[in-house]
């Protein structure tokens, strides 16, 4: 018909704002992170939806690895032959520079480490030719002790990964390729190539 519906849904377990969402498989979404008004503050728990029961659910030790936070940005990516749910960066009161990864097996979130190349909030995660890909956002510089300067970034970043001693070692890497506008809190779509037939093409 052209135009929009919309339907009853399943509520959020609480209410909360700054969350991140993803899904790793087509019976889970899992809702991570953000302000809590019920306690005035930031979150570390993660709420997992299981499509099949209609119901949420939430485990002490589901929660987020490197503790509370909000204006995270996370998304489903294929890494090592695997579907996972990588999250990046936030805020805590300075932005962060964390990546961590949830395993839907132990249903915990794994540390990657503190490899963003600076504190990264309100950017978005998505996945280019299978290689994880981090554009825009708000990025800082300075130390958690002092006041931070923070700028809307062009930035495009990709998660790379290197063998070091039989281990495997992840690291973000700033590409040559920028946004055209810096941007934060923005969305990226991917759309067949007829669509952006006007657009430079972009190889990371």
């Amino acid at each position: 018909s052209g135009k929009w519906s919309k339907k009853a849904g399943i509520n959020l377990p609480e209410a909360m704002m700054g969350m991140c969402a993803g899904s790793p498989n087509r019976w889970t979404i899992i809702v991570s992170g953000g302000f809590l008004p019920s306690i005035d503050d930031y979150s570390d728990k993660a709420h997992i939806f299981d499509i099949q029961t209609q119901e949420w659910f939430t485990k002490p030790w589901t929660k987020l690895h490197y503790g509370p936070t909000m204006d995270a940005t996370c998304n489903t990516i294929h890494l090592n032959g695997d579907k996972v749910l990588l999250e990046a960066g936030g805020y805590n009161g300075s932005a962060i520079a964390s990546t961590q990864m949830f395993d839907m097996k132990t249903k915990r979130f794994d540390e990657l480490g503190y490899i963003l190349p600076y504190g990264l909030r309100s950017g978005v995660l998505a996945e280019l030719g299978k290689v994880p890909i981090l554009a825009g956002g708000i990025k800082c510089t300075g130390t958690y002790e002092e006041k931070q300067k923070c700028l809307r970034s062009k930035d495009i970043l990709a998660l790379q990964q290197v063998e070091v001693e039989d281990e495997v070692r992840f690291f973000w890497s700033i590409l040559q390729i920028e946004l055209r506008q810096a941007k934060s809190s923005h969305t990226i779509m991917v759309v067949p190539k007829t669509y952006g037939q006007n657009c430079d093409p972009i190889n990371p």
